[in-house]
């Protein structure tokens, strides 16, 4: 004796006993939603701030490359317009007039990159990162080129350098907070801030030497040939 056969849910129509042809009914389609995907945060927790790293030796010796190269064409530039007399008037340092737009001089905004460099390195890997990369980059810059131009006078003076290494450092604080991560406005107007804060202060010291305070009246200044002098009475 034949088992009887028990129709299926999905089946209708006349059982194979019945003699009928049968038809099958579609099986319901069933959705699977995947769960949502969590937000990737990177972790900077174990990050030493203060410590050195493969990756940040990396980019010093990047950076003072391109820092050293930029700074040595600058002075370069400045001590073969100083010897020759004619830096003054020449158009290298004189802005650029157009039609309803002035822009800066081209010696300006080779200035403007060599800034650049530190202050992204510093931001980007941490303040001695900056500090080195500034302070070798204007050091070995001037120093190749006064060995290729001799300009007499010409001078090395120290807080110059140190305000260069102060500005690397300072604008690398933001490292402290951001960990090198600038994915927020916040952290990127940090440090921001704290690179307008080492353009300041640098600025500050390398005009430490550039101003005196003299008496009325007793101030002189002429050349002699390509010879500047200047004399000047600041007290008794």
């Amino acid at each position: 004796m034949q088992a009887p056969v028990t129709p299926s849910p999905y089946f209708t129509g006349p059982t194979p006993d019945s003699g009928h042809p049968a038809t099958s009914a579609p099986a319901p389609q069933m959705s699977i939603t995947p769960p949502p995907k969590e937000p990737v945060v990177s972790d900077t927790s174990s990050i030493n701030v203060w410590g050195m790293d493969r990756g940040r030796w990396i980019a010093i010796l990047l950076g003072s490359v391109l820092s050293t190269s930029i700074a040595f064409a600058l002075d370069f530039w400045f001590l073969i317009f100083l010897r020759s007399g004619g830096y003054i008037t020449n158009r290298f340092f004189y802005p650029i007039y157009m039609q309803n737009v002035t822009l800066p001089s081209i010696f300006a905004m080779i200035n403007g990159v060599l800034i650049a460099i530190p202050l992204f390195f510093a931001a980007r890997f941490g303040p001695w990162v900056g500090l080195v990369i500034s302070f070798v980059g204007g050091l070995l810059g001037s120093v190749l080129a006064a060995a290729v131009v001799p300009a007499y006078g010409w001078n090395f003076s120290w807080y110059i350098y140190f305000a260069y290494g102060l500005f690397g450092f300072l604008a690398g604080l933001a490292f402290l907070k951001t960990k090198g991560r600038y994915s927020s406005g916040g952290s990127i107007f940090f440090a921001l801030l704290l690179a307008l804060l080492a353009i300041v202060v640098s600025d500050l010291i390398t005009n430490f030497g550039s101003f005196v305070t003299h008496e009325t009246r007793n101030f002189i200044y002429f050349t002699v040939d390509k010879l500047a002098i200047l004399l000047f009475k600041a007290g008794k």
